[in-house]
């Protein structure tokens, strides 16, 4: 139905374990709470990057124009496609430096991630390294 309000939990836990989304498809527009800031570097503390990144391909593949994130002020696309970059780079170039052979004691200075250095809460980049290799040595 046109109007319809859609909610639903991503695939996998991104933010957190009570993650949702909701999609106003008459609007166009998706709530994404924490999963998705507006413009800006995504704490993911106890979170996962892969959930995250798999979260956003789900919201990905809805027909939207607007994204409502949990922080930040922007709500076209552009938001979407800023966090959409940002995890994808975080979680490729964690694992490209762990295959070189990065341990966690360097992984933060062997990860290049200064596209993104002007991006509102920049300093969690750091912390978001960490976390994406401790998730990835999981794997």
């Amino acid at each position: 139905k046109r109007g319809e309000l859609i909610v639903f939990k991503p695939s996998k836990k991104a933010h957190t374990n009570s993650d949702l989304i909701v999609y106003y498809r008459a609007a166009k527009t998706v709530i994404a709470g924490d999963i998705a800031y507006s413009q800006m570097i995504l704490p993911i503390r106890d979170g996962s990057t892969k959930g995250s990144l798999e979260a956003l391909k789900e919201i990905g593949k809805l027909d939207f124009k607007h994204i409502i994130g949990g922080h930040g002020k922007t709500t076209g696309r552009e938001s979407y496609d800023f966090a959409l970059s940002y995890m994808n780079a975080l979680h490729s170039r964690v694992r490209a430096a762990m295959d070189k052979g990065v341990e966690l004691d360097t992984i933060t200075k062997a990860v290049d991630m200064s596209e993104f250095k002007d991006a509102a809460l920049w300093d969690e980049n750091p912390k978001n390294i960490i976390v994406a290799f401790q998730e990835a040595e999981m794997e």
